[in-house]
């Protein structure tokens, strides 16, 4: 910012290739807004992820991203709240100079940034529609290297800035940035379910008690009516079940990045994303998922000869 002095400032990744009407499609929207301070678009990945390619889904399955840039920023632009996702947006300088420029107390800088400017008054608009086209994380590492990232800056927002009462902004605008930093604690419920029947196996622990004909009524009665719901309300930008997939692939390794965010936000640091590095040989799992696999193998061998006392219980 310091080698520049244009009114606008345009955010791309270095893997990121705007559109040639990138800047058409976003620029008169501060001209309408004086106190706007971004226009965020989509982003949109040439390759798949390691999971994408893994399941082979690619060219069939709505990318993960999809239900966050067609719908969660969608709703949270109608509150004001949309916020900055580190590329393909163009922010005013003069917003960026009333805060000293991009906010650096946590390493998610760019909705850090948004927090600051919301709170000062400033507007934020989202337009949905691609307008870049870049790469996303190919191997597993670098994969689950950026959602480390995305989860410990997140845990530093909410240590550090704490929206729900955070100054300045609003009602709406509070509750969306707590929605957005809490959602990164769901490696605790899902360690939780991973290894609920674990306990039952090993412990003897009964965490869920429930007779045949009241699991068909209650239990498997909601997740039918679940799933039809997801696929009425979000099938063309999530495919069922595929939230909980990511989700769970995610939980062995970001439990320990978000619990050291807690603990110690101060000495979070940042490390890059390494996209579109793919290795000869190079194992897309690493260890804590081996030690993980072999623990469940050893359950279920075990589970094998404790079912059959189950069901004579039954």
């Amino acid at each position: 910012m310091q080698h520049s002095q244009g009114e606008l400032i345009a955010v791309f990744d270095a893997d990121h290739a705007p559109a040639r009407d990138f800047l058409l499609e976003t620029v008169g929207y501060f001209e309408d807004d004086p106190r706007l301070f971004l226009v965020q678009t989509p982003h949109f990945f040439l390759n798949p992820d390691p999971i994408e390619r893994n399941l082979r889904t690619f060219e069939k399955m709505p990318s993960e991203n999809e239900m966050f840039y067609g719908i969660i920023q969608r709703g949270l632009d109608k509150w004001n709240a949309s916020f900055f996702c580190g590329s393909a947006a163009v922010l005013r300088r003069q917003a960026l100079d009333q805060t000293g420029g991009f906010s650096g107390v946590s390493i998610t800088e760019d909705c850090e940034t948004a927090i600051d400017l919301h709170a000062s008054g400033w507007n934020s608009v989202y337009v949905d529609r691609p307008l870049i086209a870049g790469l996303q994380p190919a191997t597993f590492a670098s994969f689950i290297g950026q959602r480390s990232r995305w989860a410990q800056g997140m845990m530093q927002i909410l240590r550090f800035k704490f929206p729900a009462l955070k100054r300045g902004l609003s009602i709406p605008q509070r509750l969306c940035y707590m929605s957005s930093t809490l959602f990164w604690l769901f490696p605790f419920p899902r360690t939780i379910f991973l290894f609920a029947p674990l306990c039952y196996l090993f412990f003897d622990l009964e965490i869920f008690t429930a007779s045949g004909g009241e699991f068909l009524g209650y239990t498997l009665a909601y997740m039918l009516v679940n799933l039809m719901m997801q696929n009425y309300l979000y099938g063309s930008f999530r495919w069922p079940w595929i939230s909980e997939l990511y989700e769970y692939v995610q939980t062995v390794h970001l439990l320990p990045a978000v619990v050291s965010a807690i603990v110690n936000p101060e000495e979070t640091e940042f490390q890059g994303d390494g996209k579109g590095r793919i290795r000869s040989g190079q194992p897309p799992f690493r260890n804590q998922q081996a030690v993980f696999y072999h623990f469940c193998r050893s359950a279920a061998r075990l589970g094998g000869h404790r079912l059959p006392c189950l069901y004579r219980t039954l």
